[in-house]
């Protein structure tokens, strides 16, 4: 992420929250087959989960976290209780499935928070739990666990590119990669995702992690 870039605020309803990336990433499709008359958080529940013993109440959460997850990813819309296609959507579900798993970890940098963690962290060691303090402690550790997801996947996606960008032989382009997205990424949660997080930012001043 380039420094000059408009970093976006933070608010409860665009901080994502889902335990499936496959149930996001097949909304698109799914809203695509009924027009405009789109989906009810228990419709899109039941869609997803595919499960004949599942409760109406767990369909609807089920449905009203991963469509709010691609509605903040721009592959969904949301209004008056109901998920719709959107433009973007609609070409995210058209293109192949291994495209499309590159494209969900680009959209990735469009979550605000993802946004905030990834350039505070450059500058030191940054709890990504301070970044959600309008929300109970429950609902921290819901979502935190997801944003720990979801920057594993950016960050695998930047280390495959540089792989890619460094078999080329272009050292310009592998520049380009290292100053503007792999360090950026990495400065957030490359030190973090073990136990060890205390251990290890003592000695890199920099990451995040997430901790009450």
């Amino acid at each position: 992420m380039k420094p000059s870039a408009k970093i976006s605020d933070i608010e409860v309803s665009n901080v994502p929250q889902f335990g499936n990336c496959e149930s996001v990433k097949s909304i698109p499709e799914i809203l695509s087959t009924v027009g405009t008359c789109g989906m009810n958080y228990t419709q899109l529940g039941y869609k997803l989960k595919q499960d004949v013993n599942s409760t109406a109440e767990a369909n609807m959460k089920y449905g009203e976290n991963h469509g709010k997850a691609a509605c903040v990813l721009g592959i969904a819309r949301v209004e008056g209780g109901r998920f719709y296609s959107t433009v973007m959507g609609e070409g995210f579900q058209r293109v192949g499935k291994e495209d499309r798993d590159h494209l969900l970890t680009y959209l990735y940098f469009k979550i605000p928070i993802v946004q905030n963690l990834i350039c505070k962290a450059q500058k030191g060691v940054v709890n990504g739990y301070d970044l959600m303090p309008e929300m109970k402690i429950s609902t921290q550790k819901r979502r935190g666990q997801c944003l720990r997801s979801i920057l594993k996947k950016m960050y695998e996606l930047s280390e495959q590119r540089l792989k890619e960008v460094a078999k080329s032989g272009n050292e310009n382009n592998l520049k380009k990669v290292m100053d503007y997205e792999h360090h950026d990424i990495e400065y957030a949660f490359l030190f973090t995702l073990t136990p060890e997080y205390t251990k290890n930012t003592i000695v890199k001043k920099r990451g995040l992690t997430f901790e009450n």
